[in-house]
């Protein structure tokens, strides 16, 4: 096993709403959509996050990888490195 982490991410047509879903929930995504996620009724999917802001996802989605795998998740800094942050203050 290689430690990863998968997510699916939603984007409906009819709205700007972002749905962020663990990986393992792929095939009920694909049968059910959206009409199978849990959207405040207590029964069906549960989003990991769900947002409008595309920068909230990318913290949300580092914050979920790191409580998974820990430290070997952490983005490093320099030539080729991904560097996590909005880029104010």
């Amino acid at each position: 096993m290689s430690g990863g982490v998968s997510f699916f991410l939603v984007h409906p047509l009819s709205s700007s709403h972002l749905y962020l879903f663990d990986g393992l929930h792929g095939r009920e995504l694909a049968k059910s959509g959206l009409r199978g996620v849990d959207l405040g009724s207590g029964s069906g999917i549960r989003p990991l996050w769900s947002g409008d802001s595309e920068s909230e996802l990318v913290v949300g989605m580092f914050d979920i990888a790191f409580s998974r795998v820990g430290s070997r998740c952490r983005p490093r800094r320099g030539p080729g490195r991904v560097q996590v942050g909005s880029g104010s203050g």
